[in-house]
């Protein structure tokens, strides 16, 4: 935990009571709270990941210049929450964005809980996608996706579905993206999970386009306990180690000129 009063001045400036950025943390709270009780109810297992534990760290709670929420699922329990929400719409205003439910979803492995009573509005091309409301990114984890394997599917969908839907703005160019994902999503990455090997250690899914690296099971399993934005949710076992893999110097608040934020503006309704 950092100093109380670094915290507060770091608060003063990026995500003050009222602002618009700390309006979208309380909205994503919300949201986990949701898929926290979801997975208690059905006995899914689940843990906050990357920024969202980095946060839970070392601020506990948000990175006050943070804007979204990301969470990491066993592959064999986001599958079943995607059969247990399905196209539902929970609470009035939540549904899960996957594939099946949205046609311009270009993502394997990885799924996205949405709030559908406000925008998550991002300077790019691409905004072809039905939900676009804040949101939980759920990352699907496994021990049995080969190295090779899930590198040569993040290079495919690199350059030959997300570039080129976040650089251009001509339709053919994007139409020709979302045949490619359909390829990869439908046939390419089911091909190559018939190459699967069980190990030791656990890394995000084929499919996944952000690279992550892996983790021993000792580090994630069994999984804790820890506070975030005064409520309590699921982490690794061995939280140092696990931010000390991504992280690294984890501890030490980067300098201002360092301090990356999401080019995005909030709608709410």
């Amino acid at each position: 935990m950092i100093d109380p009063n670094i915290q507060d001045g770091l608060r003063s400036k990026y995500n003050p009571e009222g602002s618009d950025l700390r309006r979208a943390q309380l909205h994503s709270l919300d949201l986990l709270i949701f898929i926290d009780t979801i997975c208690n109810r059905y006995n899914l297992k689940y843990w906050i990941d990357s920024g969202t534990l980095l946060g839970a760290a070392r601020h506990r709670g948000f990175i006050p210049w943070d804007d979204d929420i990301d969470i990491s699922m066993p592959r064999e329990d986001a599958l079943m929450l995607i059969k247990i929400m399905g196209s539902k719409i929970f609470n009035g205003h939540i549904t899960l964005q996957t594939p099946q439910t949205d046609q311009y979803y270009v993502h394997s492995s990885w799924i996205t809980l949405r709030d559908l009573n406000n925008e998550y509005l991002s300077d790019s091309n691409y905004n072809e996608s039905k939900f676009k409301g804040l949101q939980i990114d759920i990352f699907m984890v496994d021990n049995e996706s080969p190295y090779i394997s899930r590198k040569f599917i993040a290079i495919l969908n690199k350059y030959f579905v997300i570039m080129p839907l976040l650089k251009f703005k001509n339709k053919a160019i994007h139409k020709f993206s979302f045949m490619i994902f359909k390829l990869i999503d439908r046939l390419l990455i089911p091909f190559l999970r018939l190459f699967k090997f069980k190990s030791n250690t656990f890394s995000r899914s084929i499919g996944c386009d952000f690279y992550k690296p892996e983790f021993r099971r000792d580090i994630i399993f069994p999984l804790q306990k820890i506070y975030f934005e005064n409520y309590e949710f699921s982490c690794p076992n061995k939280i140092r180690e696990y931010l000390n893999i991504i992280y690294r110097d984890w501890e030490t608040i980067p300098s201002a000129e360092k301090i990356q934020t999401h080019n995005v503006k909030f709608k709410f309704t």
